[in-house]
């Protein structure tokens, strides 16, 4: 299948914080059946319980020359609060954080698609200089979709044609500004 992970500030505009945020597209058998799935995660990685990651590396040239390095990073966990029975305490059950959204993708019809495509975007500020570009699973640009202006509170239609692409995943990014906002596109034959 395919797959795209991203983690950190914001990541892929799921988090209002630090966190994570991942899709995946499968295909393939299962149990004699043919099966086709997609789905998310994400989630708010505000607290790390400690942790370390210690690597070591031996490179060796043609002529037998060795060379080692190493390098450690670890996660002190300092702004957790850890109960004592174990586990992070305020925060499991704590309300889902609201998107951090400069452009909303209204829609995308039809997906999975085969021929003409109909994405809407709608800006929430004055003025926004957008780009829209489709992406291969590879993260190459295969086409780049809209380079412009959208104007506030008005929906801006994109049409466009996939039917000389290849079938499977594709990733739709929205930019604009320090905003960025994917979504996935299945392209079937």
């Amino acid at each position: 299948g395919y797959f795209g992970f991203q983690i950190g500030e914001g990541a892929n505009n799921k988090n209002s914080n630090y966190g994570f945020s991942g899709w995946f597209y499968l295909s393939g058998t299962v149990g004699g059946q043919n099966v086709m799935a997609s789905g998310d995660l994400f989630g708010e990685l505000d607290c790390c319980q400690p942790w370390t990651l210690e690597r070591q590396y031996t490179v060796t040239d043609c002529v037998g020359n060795e060379i080692s390095f190493s390098y450690e990073i670890q996660v002190t966990g300092a702004n957790c609060n850890v109960t004592e029975e174990g586990g992070i305490a305020e925060g499991e059950d704590a309300t889902p954080v609201s998107f951090k959204d400069l452009i909303e993708v209204v829609s995308l019809q039809p997906n999975p698609a085969s021929t003409q495509v109909n994405l809407t975007l709608l800006s929430e500020e004055v003025g926004t200089d957008v780009r829209v570009e489709l992406h291969a699973s590879t993260g190459a640009v295969v086409m780049t979709l809209f380079n412009g202006m959208l104007v506030e509170g008005a929906a801006t239609p994109i049409d466009f044609n996939v039917a000389s692409l290849n079938a499977g995943m594709y990733q739709l990014r929205v930019t604009a500004k320090n905003f960025v906002s994917t979504k996935k596109l299945l392209v079937i034959d």
